[in-house]
C-alpha cells in the first residue's frame, strides 16, 4: 500500500492537559507510537505491538505520566512495519503542551 494512505494526527493541539493521537494503518503492522521531548528523550511510549489495519486513537494525559510533562514542544512518532513485508512507514508531528 502507498504510504500516503497512512494517517497520523493529534487533537486538540495545542493541548492542556490531554490530547488524543489518532493513526490509521492501511495493513497489519508492528507499530510503535511514542512521545519525545525536543532533546529526543523518550517521554512516554503509548503503543507497541502488532495491530490490524484500521483507525486507532489513544489519549495522552501529560499530567498522569510517571513524571509530569512540562509545558513546551514535544514530538510524537509513529513507526509501522507491515507484517507481510513492504516499506516501513515513519511519521513525526509536533505537539504543544500549554499550562
Amino acid at each position: 500500500m502507498a504510504q500516503s494512505n497512512y494517517d497520523l494526527f493529534a487533537h486538540p493541539n495545542p493541548f492542556n492537559p490531554a490530547t488524543t493521537i489518532s493513526y490509521q494503518l492501511v495493513e497489519d503492522a508492528m507499530i510503535s507510537l511514542a512521545i519525545f521531548d525536543m532533546n529526543g528523550k523518550l517521554v512516554r511510549r503509548l503503543v507497541e505491538g502488532e495491530k490490524s489495519a484500521g483507525l486507532y486513537s489513544i489519549r495522552w494525559n501529560a499530567n498522569d505520566a510517571e513524571q509530569k510533562a512540562a509545558s513546551g514542544l514535544y514530538v510524537y512518532r509513529l513507526i509501522a512495519t507491515p507484517i507481510n513485508g513492504g516499506q516501513t512507514f515513519r511519521a513525526s508531528e509536533k505537539l504543544l503542551l500549554t499550562k
